[in-house]
């Protein structure tokens, strides 16, 4: 009788120190993120400022996150600053109370460690870090899309509001949003997708009628919008212009901006074992085939690579799927065939190394990739040696130069590296490879 109450202490005591972590992790990011309003997030904030003032903005990015964001505004306006300092927070406030939100859904599909383990994964292994940092839309957008996926059998009704209202917020997702609303209905004859896409629909063209009247015009299809001409052979071209072939492979492999470096835990579903894992739970697959459409949207548009910004700006939302991932093949004996356990511990530290490389440098030591006019952007998207993520190695990690709070989260993230490698290789000495080995042959 001893040793069950024994192992069932350490379970406790790990559970405990992988709250403390959670816990941890969040203040350390509230104390250092230091976000700023800066390139789109200026043009949302002037909207903000315009809405406050009784104005209508004519802006072409939604009016949502500006709506949303005015109480923080009003706070700061009683405290008598104009600058826009609590404006900045929204995206990290939205962060902490929409992933705890999350939680009880992955503890009911998953398992209570299995949530962890993803919360963990989502502050410390993932692109979340960097965005934080902005005033940018992507992070509202791809935190409402994962809530409104988890709960779609939950809560049908709040599932379609925030997925609506995270579309609406980008109003370029609405064809992704569609495809997976009608591969969802095939599926399992759930129309709550349909819903929400019928809802984003009507709320972006109400905006568009408060914004320019009726008939409204549409922003996002401008023939003036188009990036510099340069030596690229499909630059200086408006729309969904780009070659498909070219922009799918430039957003899955480039060095610069490829899922693949940046998102590599997104890919884990072409295990087998790792599907079988998820198979008790639907939602991931209409996430998953969201993040697809996504992705192929994007990749004729001219400006697939984000524009000035670290990573596949575009795909923040891949991040969360791809914790869950992680956070099944650390938490269970998957990915044990053929050395899957050094697999998971690679990916896990590759995604850290995105997380820290985006919250530490972002596009430090990149000023050449910008110079005559963008001439030499494509060496950002495309080289290793000026790619965001092994930019330091090149240009030098010069730790003494970066904030001590930065350091602290390092810290931290090893701390969580140290307790994550514990769960992946724990097993090895009791398990035998044959038996585990045989789940990633049986069917799901």
């Amino acid at each position: 009788m001893m040793k069950p109450c024994g192992a069932v202490a350490k379970k406790v005591r790990l559970a405990q120190l992988e709250w403390l972590l959670i816990i941890t992790g969040g203040v350390i990011l509230l104390l250092t993120v230091r976000p700023a309003i800066d390139s789109d997030g200026v043009v949302r904030f002037q909207s903000l400022v315009e809405l406050a003032s009784g104005q209508v903005p004519q802006g072409k990015f939604s009016l949502l996150l500006p709506v949303l964001s005015l109480p923080l505004w009003a706070i700061e306006s009683l405290l008598g600053g104009q600058s826009g300092q609590w404006v900045a927070y929204f995206n990290l406030m939205v962060f902490f109370v929409v992933g705890s939100l999350t939680y009880r859904p992955l503890r009911e599909d998953y398992g209570a460690a299995e949530a962890r383990i993803f919360l963990l994964m989502v502050m410390g292994a993932s692109m979340f870090p960097h965005h934080l940092q902005h005033y940018f839309g992507e992070v509202f957008t791809a935190m409402l899309l994962w809530l409104g996926f988890l709960y779609s059998r939950r809560s049908p009704r709040v599932s379609t509001v925030v997925t609506a209202l995270a579309v609406t917020n980008t109003p370029a997702l609405l064809p992704a949003l569609g495809i997976a609303a009608a591969v969802q209905w095939l599926w399992r004859r759930n129309t709550v997708l349909l819903q929400a896409t019928v809802l984003a629909g009507v709320l972006f063209f109400s905006e568009l009628v408060v914004k320019y009247g009726f008939p409204p015009q549409s922003p996002y299809l401008s023939a003036g919008e188009v990036g510099f001409k340069t030596l690229m052979p499909y630059s200086g071209q408006p729309g969904f212009s780009y070659p498909l072939m070219f922009g799918l492979l430039s957003i899955v492999l480039s060095f610069g901006k490829g899922l693949a470096f940046f998102i590599p835990g997104v890919f884990l579903p072409l295990s087998r074992s790792v599907r079988c894992a998820l198979s008790r739970s639907q939602p991931w697959r209409g996430a998953l085939v969201f993040g697809c459409v996504d992705v192929l949207t994007y990749s004729k548009w001219w400006a697939w690579y984000g524009g000035n910004f670290w990573g596949p700006r575009f795909f923040l939302f891949l991040s969360l799927p791809a914790s869950l991932f992680l956070a099944l093949a650390v938490v269970r004996p998957l990915l044990t065939k053929r050395g899957g356990r050094l697999i998971t511990s690679l990916l896990v530290v590759a995604s850290m190394y995105v997380a820290m490389n985006g919250y530490l440098y972002g596009q430090a030591n990149l000023e050449l990739c910008w110079a005559k006019n963008y001439q030499l952007e494509f060496l950002c998207w495309y080289v290793p040696e000026f790619s965001a993520l092994w930019r330091p190695f090149v240009a030098g990690f010069h730790m003494h130069t970066i904030p001590t709070g930065r350091i602290v989260f390092v810290a931290w993230q090893v701390t969580v590296l140290l307790v994550v490698g514990w769960r992946i290789f724990r097993s090895a000495w009791r398990e035998a490879d044959t038996d585990v080995s045989a789940m990633d042959d049986s069917s799901c």
